[in-house]
């Protein structure tokens, strides 16, 4: 159809266009003249000549608006200054920076200073870092220990004697205040007011089989402590923080309250090193403290070497988790400067904790205090809620 069908179309457009006008043409002349009109073959001619041209113009017209490109765009109208308009933009830069710095999923961001902010409380809560220099703490704090003890002794039975063991059963309730004073040059006040609840049985036992038990409850204020620690190195290169810390255990404790040992009422004076590396988030302590009892009525109770090994790790920002082992040796008890044999300890503990910051400036620490060997407890559990305050300092 392409090769004829333009000559087709507009000769068939013609010869209908012709009859049509030409009919038309024709019924108006006859009309006006009174008589009748007929086209000639050089009359359609014509028409079909005037047709094709305008066809031929009609296309080029449709071939030049398909090609040309569209009209260009309006620029906007500038937004005016000063406008909400204006300030959109600047609004949600903000956001998207906001959204730039979020994590990508799986991911998240440590807060450094928050990370050493729940170490720091930790550490000072393990003796190991010191209280700064115009703040205190007040801690209260509260430990449950069960003890129980197994050794041979005579049974009375229906008059007879009968060789048994006796076992000693111990629940003690420690509670006591803290206060700790940041003091200058790096230095710490520390004082301790201590209570002590207990309640301990003796059960007679021969064969296994209990055959009678004495128990009692005993109550009483403990020794009030009174110590002093100084920050003699900070860590830097490859050595480690060192504290020094010495602490006079007063006597003004009771040894014994309604038949029951409360261990109270010896004067003791301990000297202690510790030495704090950090690797957040990360800190490795280790610690030695000796302790020597002072005598008291002819009894004077054995000195004690202790050793401390143990790592806090800051798991969140506001969250720390401790381990530590602790190994105690103690000397015979000497009653007249003669020593008691078989009174000798070596008592090994694995203490297993975890603190976390409620607030600003307030720490809750527990911990799990699991025995060892047969002379440390069976199991001790802590907790403590320290809570630190700014000081008042002179000319401030």
């Amino acid at each position: 159809m392409r090769g004829c069908g333009r000559a087709g179309f507009a000769l068939w457009v013609a010869v209908c266009t012709g009859a049509t006008v030409l009919g038309d043409c024709g019924s108006t002349l006859a009309q006006e003249a009174g008589r009748p009109v007929t086209g000639t073959v050089e009359e359609l001619q014509a028409l079909v000549t005037e047709l094709l041209r305008r066809v031929e113009q009609l296309e080029r017209q449709i071939a030049a608006t398909a090609v040309s490109p569209p009209p260009p765009t309006p620029a906007p109208k500038p937004a005016p200054s000063g406008g909400a308009a204006a300030e959109a933009p600047a609004a949600r830069a903000p956001a998207r920076a906001q959204q730039t710095a979020q994590a990508s999923p799986g991911e998240f961001e440590i807060d450094e200073d928050a990370i050493d902010r729940a170490l720091e409380r930790t550490l000072v809560q393990e003796g190991v870092l010191l209280v700064p220099f115009g703040q205190a703490e007040i801690q209260p704090s509260f430990s449950y220990t069960r003890r129980v003890v197994d050794f041979p002794a005579p049974v009375e039975i229906g008059g007879q004697q009968f060789l048994g063991e006796e076992e000693s059963r111990r629940n003690e309730f420690d509670f006591a205040l803290d206060l700790r004073v940041g003091l200058p040059f790096d230095a710490q006040l520390e004082l301790e007011f201590p209570y002590t609840v207990v309640n301990a049985s003796i059960v007679n036992k021969v064969f296994g089989q209990e055959q009678d038990e004495r128990e009692n409850t005993g109550a009483g204020v403990g020794d009030i402590s009174v110590g002093l620690a100084k920050t003699l190195l900070r860590e830097a290169a490859w050595w480690p923080d060192v504290v020094a810390r010495f602490v006079w255990d007063t006597d003004t404790g009771e040894t014994r309250n309604d038949d029951v040992v409360l261990g109270g009422g010896f004067t003791e004076l301990i000297g202690q090193l510790s030495a704090t590396k950090r690797q957040d988030p990360l800190a490795f302590i280790g610690s030695v403290a000796y302790s020597n009892t002072l005598q008291k009525n002819d009894i004077e109770l054995g000195d004690q070497l202790s050793f401390t090994l143990g790592t806090v790790l800051a798991v969140t920002p506001s969250t720390s988790l401790q381990m530590f082992f602790n190994q105690q040796f103690v000397d015979d008890v000497k009653v007249d400067g003669e020593g008691i044999n078989g009174s000798d300890q070596v008592a090994s503990t694995l203490s297993i904790g975890a603190a976390s910051i409620l607030g600003a400036r307030m720490l809750l620490n527990g911990a799990v205090d699991i025995g060892l060997t047969d002379d440390a407890p069976d199991y001790a559990v802590r907790i403590a809620l320290p809570v630190r305050f700014d000081v008042p300092r002179p000319g401030r």
